[in-house]
């Protein structure tokens, strides 16, 4: 099994979760109007994408390195936290009303999700196939 299907199996889990509760309380009132659709295919295309990178440039590093949770977490947030940020800063700075609260939310959830998900694809890989 490929490090890169069991980190996007966690982050796509975990981001059901966040956004089947957060949408409906959150994203939704404050994106009415700039938004109202999932575009699925490029969705897929950034859990594959973003899945690989997060493999190559935080799972893989760590796992060689043998680093411990916390720096893993670390560097998966961090890894997230700029991800998000270039999503989230970039509409920011284009669409007139997307709102400030979205962007420092959404970014805070890149770096946790990132961060968890990159923990547990270690764990995952260290207890059940290594």
């Amino acid at each position: 099994m490929s490090a890169y299907l069991v980190f996007m199996g966690i982050m796509g889990a975990l981001d059901l979760v966040w956004l089947s509760v957060m949408t409906p309380a959150f994203y939704r009132k404050r994106l009415a109007g700039i938004t109202d659709t999932i575009k699925f295919i490029p969705a897929i295309l950034f859990y594959v994408l973003f899945s690989i990178a997060a493999v190559i440039f935080v799972v893989t590093p760590a796992a060689i390195m043998n680093l411990n949770v916390y720096l893993t977490f670390a560097y998966g947030a961090f890894f997230g936290l700029v991800a998000y940020g270039t999503y989230d800063l970039t509409n920011q700075a284009t669409i007139s009303n997307w709102p400030i609260l979205v962007t420092i939310v959404d970014m805070l959830w890149g770096a946790f999700v990132t961060g968890i998900s990159s923990v547990l694809t270690i764990y995952i890989f260290k207890t059940f196939f290594l």
